[in-house]
């Protein structure tokens, strides 16, 4: 078993402001990768609309809502709340933001 306090983890550099700490070291995971987010309004996830090509991508939003946008059409935009869930497939282009003024929190 492997504990950890994520307050206590470094934050890790990222293109965008938000505070990201990697758990997925400091848990000694092989088979997962596993961040936490804390989103500021108007912070983002990543840097920009992405896909990866050999994993999924789930978000767990924690605290306040995060908004999910595709490479479709803003109108296939989804906000997720605290106590939910989303799940992105392999090459499936996504990006996520706070839009609202609340702080937000995720594991993805």
């Amino acid at each position: 078993m492997q504990h950890v306090t994520v307050d206590d983890l470094d934050q890790a550099a990222t293109p965008t402001d938000a505070d990201q700490r990697v758990l997925t070291d400091a848990l000694e995971t092989t088979d997962v990768a596993i961040n936490h987010y804390r989103l500021q309004s108007d912070e983002r996830l990543s840097g920009s609309l992405h896909a990866h090509a050999d994993q999924e991508e789930v978000f767990v939003v924690t605290e306040g809502a995060v908004t999910f946008h595709t490479d479709e059409a803003d109108d296939d935009s989804v906000t997720v709340a605290a106590g939910e869930a989303v799940r992105f497939g392999r090459e499936e282009f996504q990006t996520g933001v706070n839009e609202g003024d609340e702080a937000a929190a995720v594991i993805a």
